[in-house]
C-alpha cells in the first residue's frame, strides 16, 4: 500500500446495443467526489490475486475456438480482455464453448459486448460445466443483458468469481442479478464496481442475497451511488452475517450518518476482515462512530478510510479505540485532514497496541514515534509467525496420551528460550488435543 493515488481508468461512454434501452439516469441521488476515482485498494488486491492464480493464455480467436471444441485440457484459462472482439467475436467464441468441460477462467473485459453478444455467450456457456471465473467488466451490459446472465446463473453450479465492473447495470439490472443468484451456493466473489447502483439496489442485494448466504466472501461496490440508507441496509446484514470477509464501499456517499450505521454492524460482526470506506465524505463524527465499532470488533484486519475529511478529533477517537482493539492490522488514513496533533493522538493510542503494523497517513506530516511503533509491531508479528512455525514443528512430536498438564510443562521447558507465550501454547495444545 503506497501513498500514491493510482488513477482509475477513465469512464467512457457506452453505447447500449439492445433495442430495449435501459432507464436513463438524469440525476445523481447523492453528491460525492467529482472526477475519476482512484483504483479501489480491495479491487487492486483481488485483481492481483487473480492474475497470480492463473497464467493467462491469450490466443487468436480461431485457434481458441478450435481448442475449446477439442476440449484441450491444456486450455484452462482464456483471455481476450481489451480485444474489442464485439458481439460477432463473442458469437464465434460461444461456438467453441458449447459442451466444453476444461475451461476454468474466461476474461472478456473491454470488448463492447451488448445484447446480441450476451445472448450468444450465455447459450454457449450453458453446457460449459467447469467455468469458475468470468470477467465481463467494461462492456455494454445493462438490465436486459443482466437478465440473460441471470437466466444462466440459475442453472449454473460451478462459477465462483463474477466481475461486472464498469457497466450500466443500475438498480434495475441488479434486481435481475439478484433473482438469478437466489439459492446460489457457489459464487464467492461479486464485483459490481462503477455500475450506478443506488440505495434501493444495495438494499435488495443485502436483504435477498447476503442475508443467510454462506458462499459470498467478497463484495465490491466501489464507485456507485450508495448513501447512508444503503449503508444502513448493509449494516443490518453485517450484524448477523457470518460469511462476508471483504466489503468495498469506497467512493460512494455514505458520509457520517452512514458510518454511524455501519459501526452498529461492526460491533457484532464475526466474519468481515476488510472494509473499504475511502472517499465517502466521512468526517470526525463518522470516525468517532467507527472507532466505537472497533472497540467491540475482534475480527476486522483492514479498515481503509483514506480520502475522507477526518481531522485531529477523529484521529483521537481512532487512537483511543486502538488501545483496546487487538485485531486491526491496517488502518488507512491517507489524504485526510489530520495534523500533527492528530498523529500524536494516534501515537499515544498505539503505544500499547502490538497488532497494527500499517497506518498510511499523509506523508507531509511525519511522525517518527508513530513510525517506530509500526516498525516494532511489524517485527513482533514476524517473530510471532516464526514462533508459531517452531511450535507447530515441536508439537508434531508430542505424545498426546500424556496428561495435558505434563504436555504443557514439557513444551514450556523446551521452548522457553524462544519466549513463546504460555497462554498461546495452552490454547494451541488444547485445540490440538480436542482435534
Amino acid at each position: 500500500h503506497t501513498h500514491t493515488q493510482i488513477p482509475h481508468k477513465a469512464h467512457t461512454q457506452k453505447i447500449h446495443t439492445n433495442h430495449t434501452h435501459p432507464p436513463a439516469h438524469t440525476h445523481t441521488k447523492h453528491t460525492k467526489h467529482t472526477g475519476a476515482p482512484p483504483l479501489s485498494p480491495v479491487h487492486a488486491r483481488v485483481h492481483a490475486l487473480s492474475s497470480m492464480a492463473f497464467k493467462w493464455q491469450s490466443s487468436p480467436l480461431d485457434e481458441a475456438v478450435a481448442r475449446l471444441k477439442a476440449n484441450d485440457s491444456t486450455l484452462a484459462h482464456l483471455e481476450f480482455a481489451g480485444q474489442s472482439i464485439g458481439d460477432e467475436g463473442v458469437g464465434r467464441l460461444a461456438v467453441g464453448l458449447r459442451g466444453n468441460t476444461t475451461l476454468r477462467a474466461l476474461l472478456l473485459e473491454g470488448n463492447g459486448i451488448g445484447y446480441e453478444g450476451m445472448t450468444l455467450l450465455m447459450n454457449g456457456l450453458r453446457r460449459c460445466t467447469a467455468l469458475e471465473l468470468l470477467y465481463l467488466g467494461d462492456n455494454n451490459i445493462g438490465p436486459a443483458e443482466v437478465g440473460l446472465l441471470a437466466d444462466w446463473l440459475r442453472e449454473n453450479s460451478s462459477l465462483k468469481v463474477l466481475h461486472l465492473e464498469e457497466n450500466l447495470i443500475g438498480d434495475e439490472g441488479l434486481e435481475q442479478l439478484v433473482n438469478g443468484l437466489q439459492g446460489n451456493k457457489t459464487l464467492h466473489e461479486l464485483n459490481l464496481i462503477g455500475n450506478e447502483i443506488e440505495d434501493d439496489g444495495v438494499g435488495l442485494l443485502a436483504d435477498t442475497i447476503l442475508r443467510g448466504n454462506t458462499a459470498i466472501k467478497t463484495l465490491l461496490l466501489y464507485d456507485n451511488e450508495i448513501g447512508f440508507e444503503g449503508a444502513g441496509r448493509m449494516s443490518d446484514v453485517l450484524g448477523g452475517h457470518t460469511a462476508l470477509e471483504s466489503l468495498d464501499l469506497g467512493w460512494n456517499a455514505i458520509r457520517d450518518h452512514g458510518a454511524r450505521l455501519l459501526s452498529n454492524g461492526l460491533r457484532s460482526n464475526t466474519s468481515l476482515k476488510e472494509l473499504n470506506l475511502c472517499y465517502n465524505s466521512i468526517g470526525d463524527d463518522g470516525a468517532k462512530w467507527l472507532a466505537d465499532g472497533l472497540r467491540f470488533n475482534s475480527v476486522l484486519k483492514k479498515l481503509i478510510l483514506g480520502g475522507n475529511k477526518i481531522g485531529d478529533e477523529g484521529a483521537r477517537c481512532l487512537g483511543d479505540a486502538l488501545r483496546s482493539n487487538t485485531a486491526l492490522e491496517e488502518l488507512g488514513l491517507a489524504s485526510n485532514e489530520i495534523g500533527a496533533a492528530g498523529l500524536q493522538h494516534l501515537e499515544i493510542g498505539l503505544r500499547d497496541n502490538l497488532v497494527l503494523k500499517e497506518l498510511p497517513y499523509h506523508p507531509g506530516q511525519p511522525n517518527s514515534g508513530l513510525d517506530r511503533i509500526l516498525a516494532r509491531n511489524s517485527r513482533l508479528q514476524l517473530e510471532a509467525v516464526e514462533h508459531r512455525k517452531l511450535m507447530f514443528v515441536w508439537c508434531a512430536h508430542v505424545d498426546y496420551s500424556l496428561p495435558v498438564e505434563l504436555v504443557e510443562m514439557l513444551v514450556r521447558q523446551s521452548v522457553w528460550d524462544h519466549q513463546l507465550s504460555s497462554r498461546e501454547l495452552r490454547a494451541y495444545l488444547r485445540a490440538e488435543e480436542r482435534r
